[in-house]
């Protein structure tokens, strides 16, 4: 057993999801992983050749993608650590190759595995300030990735303090204020223009030193044929002896670290962990689950109780018992279950907490010190209304009395239905859709089943009102009378649609088919399409 995994979440636009937040591992591979794809999906943390674009960077490698890495977009520990181990290889093969930009570091769009490449054009990286030799250079940069490294495990006593203190230090670490080879003396804090040429720019560089050959592209050996003008000149003078014994003091330190999870050493051989958006559906016994890749009670599935007599055995219990794969099978987030309320993991809130918005529903929601659901609501109404100036609509206010059908209990009247929905904020029960679209995707039978009570909703609130904004849109967990099997008791569950009590209203009947007809193959578009196409 070995990896690193995690659960992915999503920051998004209320009126469609496009920005991503998740937390990144690697491991042993999810059977379902090839199903879903890796960086294919709008949810995934992989930039867009627009979203490059607009921050300036070069087009990615053919092939490739760079991570969003950032607040919202984090790796775990041991992810780090299997990273930095390949960028400290891919210097160690190329003695030409010049580390200056976590921008640099990017992955295969198709693989499922943990590839790193590097763009050997370092100079396309202008606007880093970094200065310093090769080694210094690489790890500044693994400074600046460390600081986007997040932890669930610090309490968990299974887990490594080495990869933790390793980590930590990276992302502590002033790098270029240390002579990193030894050679007593500090990086030259910038280099000389080639304009003006300085004595010591004088000096005769290091000759190329034989290794095996780069994985850049033809032609990219012509990036450099002598001293780099964005590095100093420190960077080109020293012994090639030095620079060789560094970089394998710094691979030591993080095979050290890697092993205590990993004894095998095959951090080449790791899978991506966290980019797992399993499917919801019905489960044999009606209730809303986690359904094997390829459907649940609806494609023939197993149920839930086939599920819990085989189990998943973990070796190492806690949130690191959650993170490591077991080879040969599904994720921890993959695997069949019932779902007893929707939030996100518990490891994973502090993340997702930090990348929502003021309208999403919060862990503390229903509770004692959160808000209460008149608080929510209002919360999501402010976003309606700046969502619909965005689109030239108004809006209308819903009574409390009509945002919400109970599956099959009467609840009649705004005291009954906000007591109701009070309690199912204060269990977990209810989010928002594009949260729950975050870390799921739906069966077609769920996608459908919540578009027909989407249009039933409509009808009740005003004949141009309509649904253009995810802001708008609730979902509950919410079950029926229980009855009996031959084997237990049960509980049927179903997913139900709570309207935002403030509606956009636009000026005629056409337009609002239309608003919402577009919100809804938005909506089908993120629900996966899982197991065939949405009506």
């Amino acid at each position: 057993m070995r990896g690193c995994g995690a659960s992915q979440v999503e920051e998004v636009s209320s009126l469609g999801v496009a920005l991503s937040a998740s937390l990144l591992g690697c491991g042993d591979a999810c059977l379902g992983l090839d199903s879903q794809g890796v960086f294919a999906s709008k949810f995934s943390a992989a930039r867009s050749q627009t979203e490059d674009k607009e921050l300036g960077l070069p087009m990615a490698r053919e092939g490739c993608v760079r991570l969003k890495f950032g607040l919202e977009h984090r790796l775990t520990p041991f992810a780090f650590v299997t990273i930095g181990l390949q960028c400290i290889d891919k210097l160690s093969e190329d003695p030409q190759l010049i580390l200056r930009s976590t921008d640099q570091i990017q992955f295969r769009r198709n693989s499922t595995k943990v590839l790193v490449e590097i763009d050997p054009e370092d100079v396309r990286y202008t606007t880093s300030t970094a200065v310093g030799n090769r080694v210094c250079l690489m790890e500044q940069v693994l400074s600046k990735l460390a600081t986007f490294v997040s932890s669930p495990y610090e309490d968990d006593p299974a887990y490594p303090i080495a990869i933790t203190n390793l980590w930590k230090h990276y992302a502590g670490n002033t790098v270029f204020t240390t002579d990193l080879l030894g050679l007593g003396e500090e990086p030259t804090p910038s280099a000389p223009t080639p304009s003006a040429p300085t004595p010591s720019a004088q000096t005769p560089s290091a000759p190329r030193r034989s290794g095996p050959k780069s994985s850049a592209p033809r032609g990219s050996s012509a990036r450099r044929s002598g001293p780099n003008p964005k590095l100093s000149v420190r960077s080109f003078s020293e012994p090639a002896d030095a620079e060789t014994q560094a970089l394998e003091r710094i691979k030591t330190k993080f095979m050290l670290a890697y092993k205590l999870l990993d004894p095998t050493e095959e951090y080449k051989a790791m899978h991506w962990r966290g980019v797992c958006r399993p499917p919801l559906g019905l489960n044999s016994l009606h209730q809303v689950a986690v359904v094997p890749q390829g459907g649940g009670l609806e494609m023939g599935g197993v149920g839930i109780p086939d599920f819990q007599a085989r189990g998943l055995q973990m070796a190492i219990s806690g949130a690191l018992g959650h993170e490591l794969g077991v080879r040969g099978e599904l994720c921890a987030d993959c695997q069949p279950r019932t779902k007893v309320d929707l939030r996100t993991p518990a490891w994973l809130r502090t993340i997702t907490a930090a990348a929502a918005p003021e309208w999403s529903v919060r862990d503390s929601d229903g509770k004692e010190k959160g808000r209460t659901w008149f608080q929510v609501a209002y919360a999501a109404s402010e976003q309606v209304r700046a969502d619909a100036e965005s689109l030239g609509l108004g809006t209308v206010i819903i009574p409390f009395s009509h945002v919400w059908k109970p599956w099959k209990i009467e609840c009649v009247g705004e005291a009954c239905v906000t007591h109701e929905l009070q309690l199912q904020l204060k269990h977990g029960c209810l989010v928002q859709l594009r949260d729950l679209l975050q870390t799921h995707r739906l069966t077609s039978n769920v996608a459908n089943s919540l578009v027909r009570q989407l249009r039933q909703r409509l009808k009740h609130v005003g004949s141009c009102c309509c649904i253009g904004s995810y802001a708008q849109v609730f979902v509950s967990l919410e079950q029926r009378c229980p009855r009996l099997t031959a084997l237990q008791r049960v509980d049927e569950t179903k997913l139900r649609i709570v309207l935002t009590p403030e509606c956009m209203q636009a000026e005629s009947k056409e337009q609002a088919t239309l608003i919402t007809d577009q919100f809804i193959q938005t909506f089908k578009a993120d629900a996966g399409y899982f197991d065939g196409p949405l009506s």
